[in-house]
């Protein structure tokens, strides 16, 4: 039972920090689209959202690899990565956090399509 509370909370870490990821990239560029209420992220926007999710899901493949390497007790290895992914998230959060702050200060330009 403690791997899974272990998975929900990396879960979590993930996307807490990914959501603010979404979010910065929709300040970046924000659409409102007349046809369509529901669509707010340009293709381009999306694709790169993609990238940086695969992005950090190959980051923490690669973690799993080089501690199952170590050849640690399942306990341990999923201590130090799901601390490995808190502190990574952690950052992530912190950096982007500020950035979307600066963005809302700084008024938001919103692009009206269609």
């Amino acid at each position: 039972i403690i791997y899974i509370l272990f998975s929900v909370i990396s879960a979590f870490i993930t996307a807490f920090s990914l959501s603010l990821i979404g979010i910065n990239i929709g300040l970046t560029e924000p659409q409102i689209s007349k046809k369509n209420v529901n669509k707010r992220i340009s293709a381009g926007m999306s694709f790169i959202l993609l990238i940086i999710l695969a992005c950090f899901i190959g980051v923490v493949v690669f973690l799993q690899f080089i501690i199952g390497s170590m050849h640690l007790n399942l306990l341990l290895h999923y201590i130090i990565v799901l601390m490995s992914v808190a502190l990574f998230g952690l950052i992530i959060y912190l950096t982007t956090f500020r950035k979307c702050i600066e963005k809302y200060e700084q008024g938001l330009k919103i692009t009206i399509v269609d």
